[in-house]
């Protein structure tokens, strides 16, 4: 019981996960989230600063329960992908809080 509150507290009532991800394969990995977990996908245009090599960055916000699905996905399509999760409190818009609601 103590653990929930915990999470409550530092979580907010909407509690999700924020996944950033650098590939070779983006767009495979892109296809597949929004087609088996029907999510969307945002698609930022970065380099690497060493290499200067242009790289595209996926951005998706989940719930908890689907990071593992997610991690499958990036698994099996890029296994030297470079991946970071982010805890975020309350997230809004299409597929979550409608924020003329909050």
């Amino acid at each position: 019981v103590g653990t929930k509150v915990m999470e409550f507290v530092i979580e907010g009532l909407n509690p999700k996960k924020a996944i950033t991800i650098i590939s070779d394969k983006p767009n495979d990995i892109a296809k597949q989230v929004t087609t088996s977990m029907d999510r969307g996908v945002t698609v930022y245009s970065g380099h690497g600063y060493y290499t200067k090599t242009p790289k595209e960055i996926l951005y998706i916000v989940i719930s908890r329960q689907e990071v593992i699905k997610l991690k499958r996905i990036v698994q099996s399509t890029d296994p030297n992908a470079f991946i970071a999760i982010h805890d975020v409190r309350d997230v809004f818009g299409e597929g979550f809080i409608d924020i003329s609601k909050a």
